[in-house]
């Protein structure tokens, strides 16, 4: 992840999620841990659906000057501007056992680092 200012961490992954509190805090973890644990028994039809619906958004996403501007600024964050035109094809070409490897070693709970951001008790 590239940070302003050209600072760089290789192989971390953020992952943001809403806790709507009808669990727990540890529930919620526990539960996202739990999906995050599906994509071990993906398969190569899912992950040909989420392939399609990635580039049909970045497709639509493309109709607009300002996700164009947008998708121009996180490229040239990310330090490759013309990640913009490379996107797609970089997606389409992933294999369902990259994806299995990169969330077996990335997204392992032991390799984690939570942040809670909770609002104040009444």
């Amino acid at each position: 992840m590239r940070f302003p200012g050209g600072f760089t961490i290789r192989e971390l992954f953020r992952l943001m999620a809403k806790w709507q509190r009808e669990k727990t805090i540890e529930e919620f973890e526990d539960s996202l841990f739990e999906t995050i644990g599906q994509l071990q028994s993906l398969t190569n039809e899912d992950l040909d659906r989420i392939k399609n619906k990635l580039e049909s958004t970045f497709v639509m996403q493309k109709l607009t000057i300002l996700n164009k501007a947008m998708g121009l600024a996180f490229s040239d964050t990310l330090g490759d501007i013309e990640l913009v035109n490379k996107t797609t094809d970089i997606y389409r070409n992933i294999s369902l056992d990259q994806v299995k490897t990169a969330a077996e070693k990335f997204l392992a709970p032991e390799n984690s680092s939570t942040l809670y951001y909770l609002p104040k008790s009444n």
